[in-house]
């Protein structure tokens, strides 16, 4: 999950690693102090607790579920449940390719706003202690969007720099979003094309507790604990 924090994509939005083992179970607990979702908080500025269980097979499946607690209001509730799924192969040397379908709910948002479903495409390849993500992810109308006939379009590229011989990986996002954000205001719903980015650090410690640092913002108008660049922390306890 600080994935999501750093690339803004959890599940098969981001390119997946096909795991050693037949099948593997994992999952991870996260504080953040703001959910930034393509550079807008949907945490109203507040930290917020997530929460991601993942199963994953050698043949390059993977199924989730991702959970996040969220401002409140009256448009997205206050809380989002990420239902994934997605097949990854290496079809090139050292290239991985990842398709899949997101559902993202919302129990408690406007009635006939609850849900979301998002496939998506990602493509990924490491070079020495750099990797490279490139991905899309596209809505087609539906009333989640809030913007009549109009359907949505992110592209996101990441770069990832394990840093040797320390527990430091550093990354560097950039995102695209064409077309209206979902479940978001009146104000920041409106279509066109807006930017967002983040850049960071993680750190793991004893194999299982992360600790991660982003700055991150968009190009979008300034709403006071919504939009503007700031400094998001994460800590994360994995299982």
């Amino acid at each position: 999950m600080v994935a999501a924090l750093l690339t803004g994509t959890v599940g098969p939005g981001r390119a997946q690693d096909v795991p050693t083992g037949a099948l593997s179970l994992r999952g991870e607990i996260a504080l953040v102090s703001d959910y930034r979702f393509r550079g807008v908080s949907r945490s109203g500025g507040d930290p917020a607790l997530q929460g991601l269980v993942e199963l994953d097979h050698a043949s390059g499946l993977q199924a989730g579920l991702w959970a996040s607690r969220l401002a409140g209001d009256p448009v997205q509730g206050d809380l989002q449940l990420d239902l994934f799924a997605s097949y990854g192969r290496e079809l090139l040397s050292g290239v991985t390719f990842t398709g899949g379908l997101q559902y993202s709910a919302f129990p408690s948002a406007i009635r006939g706003r609850r849900g979301l479903f998002e496939p998506m495409v990602a493509v990924a390849t490491s070079y020495g202690p750099a990797r490279l993500s490139l991905g899309a992810r596209y809505a087609w109308p539906q009333a989640a969007l809030g913007a009549g006939d109009s359907d949505s379009l992110y592209l996101h590229g990441t770069v990832d720099l394990a840093v040797p011989g320390t527990p430091l990986t550093l990354t560097g996002r950039l995102g695209r979003q064409a077309g209206p954000l979902p479940l978001a205001s009146a104000a920041l719903a409106a279509g066109g094309v807006a930017w967002d980015y983040a850049l960071g650090a993680t750190a793991t410690l004893g194999g299982r507790w992360t600790l991660g640092a982003a700055l991150v913002g968009s190009d979008r108008p300034y709403r006071s604990g919504l939009t503007g660049e700031r400094l998001v922390g994460t800590l994360a306890l994995g299982f």
